[in-house]
Order: C-alpha cells, then sequence, then structure tokens
C-alpha cells in the first residue's frame, strides 16, 4: 500500500508543478528593462546558452546604464559587471 501511495505521489508532482499561475504582464514602461527568448522574460545579467554560443542579457546605453526609451539586448560578449555563461 506504502508503495502504491509514493508511486502515485512521485507521478503527480510534474503535473503540480504545471499547476503554478503565469508571470503578471510587464507594464510598457518597465518592459524595456528586460530581454525576451522564445516567449520567456530575463532581467539584466541572465545568462543563455543559444547551440553553445552564450549570450547576456545588457541594458543599453552608455556605460551599460539603462536610458529612457531604450531596450535591454543580447550579448555575446561580457561587458562590465555583466558576464557570459559557460556554455559546453
Amino acid at each position: 500500500m506504502r508503495k502504491v501511495a509514493l508511486i502515485l505521489a512521485v507521478l503527480a508532482m510534474p503535473t503540480m508543478a504545471n499547476a503554478q499561475a503565469p508571470a503578471p504582464p510587464i507594464p510598457t514602461t518597465l518592459i524595456g528593462n528586460y530581454c525576451f527568448y522564445a516567449g520567456l522574460v530575463y532581467s539584466y545579467g541572465s545568462g543563455l546558452c543559444v547551440q553553445k554560443t552564450p549570450y547576456v542579457c545588457v541594458p543599453s546605453g552608455a556605460e551599460n546604464v539603462a536610458t529612457p526609451g531604450q531596450v535591454a539586448f543580447w550579448l555575446q560578449s561580457s561587458v562590465g559587471r555583466y558576464s557570459t555563461p559557460g556554455c559546453n
């Protein structure tokens, strides 16, 4: 009986994780502070590997300081305090 309960509990775990509510929408005034890839939202400093190529989300503007009206973007090299991940 315990084995059956354990198996049912383990099988239920993935569905419990999928039951999370989606993140609230980003206000249009703040959308430039985030990078996007494959429908997901990333903040400054987030690293991403695409086919073993490293990218880091960086703010636009002089000296990596966000400028009003500018948008964050993906960069292939480390800049200032933002470093790319190690992609293997």
